[in-house]
């Protein structure tokens, strides 16, 4: 499975770099024509837009860099609404949780290290909160 190629239709992806809720992804097909598109996933499928095609390189290696600092930009703008710290978690601030603490009203952190993706371990997306009924919320 490692060795597998990814593709999406005909191009075999050969850039990609998840920013945010959104990948960019660059492609290569058989015939030497390149694509550039941005890519969601819900855990089932892939879902692809704003896909461009060209038999130019460097114009969809201009659109991919475009597009990535378009996706920063945006991440840039939702953490100037945030009113919270944005730094990420250490152990240090961590303590764990045992199969019998109730964590009603109280706020807990997920293991991010090996969890989720470097864009998600900031403190913003790792903190849920104990709802009254017991149940976990996430930030």
């Amino acid at each position: 499975m490692q060795n597998e190629k990814r593709m999406i239709e005909n191009f075999e992806i050969i850039h990609a770099l998840q920013i945010g809720a959104r990948e960019v992804v660059v492609g290569v097909s058989p015939e030497q024509e390149f694509m550039c598109c941005f890519c969601t996933q819900d855990g089932m499928r892939e879902y692809y837009a704003e896909a461009m095609a060209s038999d130019d390189y460097l114009e969809i290696m201009e659109l991919y860099a475009d597009r990535l600092k378009g996706q920063v930009a945006a991440l840039q703008a939702q953490r100037k609404t945030l009113h919270i710290p944005l730094d990420l978690l250490n152990g240090e601030q961590c303590f764990p949780l045992k199969d019998s603490d109730d964590i009603t009203g109280k706020v807990v952190a997920e293991h991010g290290a090996t969890l989720v993706a470097p864009q998600s371990m900031a403190s913003m997306c790792s903190l849920a909160t104990g709802m009254a009924d017991g149940s976990a919320g996430m930030f």
